[in-house]
């Protein structure tokens, strides 16, 4: 049982360094909610994650008030829309303004779930859904959305891929008034899990209890000044060790804020997401940690090695620590979202290439990244298609979420504000993948797939 001495330590960190728990993430199955009637579908839907969620913001404010604990966002994963799509039939759209309604009376940041799984092919409901989500993003404030194409036992549904790159360009496209917005609520994903409570990815899955709370923690700036306690002669060795250290601490204050919650609304304990999650807040990047282990900027040669050995020993020292581990678990390098990504994009350091070299190594994949609104649909697609085959051929979690700066020059940034952050635009390579990406089919899933 945590006890309060357990997170005395951390009071200076939170002040100190942005430490914070980035979000707690109520996942509610709707499994329950579903009908052949669409309409009564919706007020099902409704109704249950009101009932479920009603106090999920007040608690996370008590807890707040308790121990000091700074809890950024309040947030509802729910069951894959697309599923009850399946029974109901109708307007998609229909779901995504009730999520967003009930998110709003609620008072939650976000709500996720606007989803389909079709890795290893096409549902009822999933080819409606997903031909929905630009439209449902661009009238949605708190609704986001996720695909998953790929897994390594499936291997890549080629047909989703293409379908998601004009997805994604049709989502920028409508919210281009609004900073191209729509595209940044929308991941997809290869090998998705079922736990996540990190946004715009999160989406309740068939394996997990009616309701759960799940805990996503973050804290680079506390590693950061651990290490800056370092000599600079001092060996990796050390580095790893107090990374592992510095992990085990952010990881017992997840552990206490997901145990407390758990109690107050009367729900499970999930998991704790061991992710170091970046702020644009400076202090606060995964890329100043990489810079302090020794580079002079991410993006240099030696950004993989280092990434991989934070990526590991944030895992080492988080699992002790949590009775529960799951999620995504790792460092996030969303671009637009860590002060140091923004820097080295900004001056050209950092390049996709490195970036999705870099995704081999740490959690998620090509995250908050902001491209050439000239992109065509077929080299988005084939983008979403390679950092996929990096998931499927490592049997790990990747994803895309990028934004086509529609109507901006290559020199002009969106600023998306809040923890979204701001970028510039990166350069992409247009040459024309368009023959591959229309061949349609599926990429078959590896030989390590076998492993029965």
């Amino acid at each position: 049982m945590l006890e309060m001495q357990n997170v005395i330590e951390t009071v200076s960190m939170i002040k100190e360094d942005n430490l914070d728990i980035r979000t707690i993430t109520m996942g509610i199955s709707l499994v329950d909610c579903a009908d052949g009637d669409i309409d009564r579908s919706c007020e099902k839907v409704y109704n249950k994650i009101y009932k479920s969620a009603k106090d999920l913001v007040k608690t996370g404010e008590l807890i707040e008030g308790k121990f000091g604990i700074p809890i950024v966002n309040k947030r509802i994963a729910v069951t894959p829309i697309s599923q009850l799509l399946a029974a109901s039939g109708g307007d998609p759209l229909k779901y995504a303004r009730v999520l967003d309604k009930v998110a709003q009376d609620i008072g939650v940041n976000y709500i996720g779930g606007y989803s389909a799984l079709v890795h290893k092919g096409f549902s009822k409901g999933d080819l409606e859904l997903i031909q929905s989500i630009p439209q449902a993003m661009a009238e949605t404030n708190h609704v986001c959305s996720s695909v998953n194409i790929g897994s390594t036992r499936a291997g890549i549904n080629m047909d989703a891929v293409a379908m998601m790159g004009n997805i994604v360009r049709e989502a920028a496209e409508l919210t281009q008034d609004n900073e191209c917005m729509g595209a940044s609520k929308i991941v997809v994903f290869c090998n998705a899990v079922e736990d996540n409570p990190f946004m715009a990815g999160a989406f309740h899955g068939s394996g997990e209890p009616d309701v759960v709370i799940n805990v996503g923690v973050s804290g680079p700036g506390v590693v950061r000044t651990a290490l800056a306690k370092l000599d600079k002669s001092a060996s990796l060795e050390v580095v790893a060790d107090t990374i592992k250290q510095t992990a085990f601490k952010i990881t017992r204050m997840g552990q206490l804020v997901g145990t407390q919650a758990s109690e107050m609304l009367g729900v499970p304990f999930g998991i704790v997401d061991l992710s170091l999650a970046p702020t644009p807040a400076v202090g606060d990047s995964v890329a100043h940690i990489l810079e302090e282990i020794g580079l002079d900027q991410v993006g240099a040669h030696g950004s993989i090695a280092t990434l991989a050995m934070l990526n590991d020993a944030v895992k080492k020292g988080g699992v002790m620590a949590s009775s529960h581990v799951g999620g995504l678990s790792g460092a996030f390098i969303p671009v637009t979202e860590d002060a140091g990504m923004i820097a080295a994009a900004a001056n050209g350091t950092l390049n996709i290439e490195t970036l999705m070299s870099m995704t081999a190594v740490c959690s998620v994949g090509l995250d908050m990244i902001v491209i050439p609104g000239t992109t065509p649909p077929e080299v988005v697609s084939a983008l979403i298609a390679d950092e996929a085959a990096i998931g499927m051929i490592n049997s790990k979690t990747t994803a895309v979420r990028v934004i086509p700066a529609i109507g901006r020059s290559d020199d002009e940034s969106l600023d998306f504000g809040g923890l979204f952050g701001s970028g510039t635009v990166m350069p992409l390579n247009q040459t024309s993948p368009k023959v591959f990406v229309d061949r349609g089919g599926r990429i078959p899933a590896p030989i390590q797939s076998l492993k029965n």
